[in-house]
């Protein structure tokens, strides 16, 4: 049996759960779709959107990829901190 082809992928992004719908980040654009049309998900989860036809969609959880960003965003708000593992500032008053 042969693999049906794709037709299109896109990367999206799991910005929150709220109730029964998923907010989905897709560059600047959010959307939000129920949580029974997709897998399993958590907040951060990173999915590839496949258009294999028209009206036929798949939803894969990319585990890899939200390593990959989770760690890019550690380092850049380590570098922000200044590589401090503290948040407090040095402000007195």
């Amino acid at each position: 049996m042969s693999e049906t082809p794709v037709v299109l992928t896109t990367v999206l992004t799991v910005d929150a759960l709220e109730g029964n719908l998923a907010r989905l980040e897709y560059g600047e654009l959010f959307l939000d779709l129920p949580l029974a049309w997709l897998p399993k998900i958590q907040e951060g989860d990173v999915l590839h959107l496949k258009v294999i036809a028209p009206g036929q969609l798949e939803f894969v959880v990319d585990a890899a990829a939200k390593k990959v960003a989770l760690e890019r965003v550690s380092a850049k708000l380590e570098k922000l901190s200044g590589g401090t593992e503290s948040l407090e500032g040095d402000i007195s008053v």
